[in-house]
This record gives structure tokens, C-alpha cells and sequence, in this order.
């Protein structure tokens, strides 16, 4: 490519480049956080390594079946917020809520598995 073709193209303001990558920002964000809290629990609450990496290993898994549907549903949206925003922010308020209940995994393990008795 030339100077002269690179000269053309558009500059993208700083802005739209930080809101771009804070989406994918949070995402690791919450991968990591994911990560590193959630194995711990699991073996604290006495599930064995094979079941551990089972676990970890669905929400990848999951993920390769969803996020092409969810991309279909989105591209057939007409909300007024446009097509991409709602799932974003569905999405998002889901890994929040799902954030703010690790701390709580092994009340709520407990609550649970005293329920099922």
C-alpha cells in the first residue's frame, strides 16, 4: 500500500477506539475473574479434577453453539437502540449478576444442596 492510499483513509476518533475495546476489555475482565475464583470453590466444595475441567470447560463449549444464534436473533432485530445494543446489554447484566454471585457460590451451594434433601 501506498502513502498516498494510506493518507485517505479516515481517522478514527480515540474515543470510539476505547469504547470498542472496553467491551472486549470487560469480557477478560470477567474471563479472568472466572477463572481464577471459581476452581478454587469447586474444590473447596469437594468436586474431583475431572468434573473441575468439565465445568470450566462448558461455558467455551456453550459458547461456540450461542453465539452464532445469538448473532442470527441480533441481525434480525429492529429495536429502536439498533440491532446490536440490546443483546449487549442483556448480555452484559447477565455476567454482572453472574460476578456478583460468586462470593455467594458456596452459600448458595449449600442453600441448595440442603433443598434437594
Amino acid at each position: 500500500m501506498s502513502a498516498a492510499e494510506h493518507r485517505n483513509w479516515p481517522l478514527v476518533p480515540l474515543r470510539h477506539l476505547v469504547l470498542l475495546n472496553a467491551l472486549t476489555g470487560g469480557l477478560e475482565f470477567s474471563a479472568s475473574a472466572i477463572f481464577t475464583y471459581v476452581p478454587p470453590m469447586l474444590l473447596k466444595a469437594g468436586v474431583g479434577d475431572t468434573f473441575m475441567t468439565t465445568v470450566m470447560g462448558l461455558g467455551p463449549l456453550i459458547g461456540i453453539f450461542a453465539i452464532p444464534i445469538i448473532g442470527q436473533a441480533s441481525d434480525r432485530c429492529t429495536s429502536r437502540y439498533g440491532r446490536r445494543r440490546p443483546f449487549i446489554f442483556a448480555i452484559s447484566l447477565g455476567v454482572i449478576f453472574a460476578m456478583l454471585l460468586i462470593p455467594y457460590a458456596e452459600v448458595l451451594s449449600l442453600y441448595l444442596h440442603e433443598e434437594s434433601r
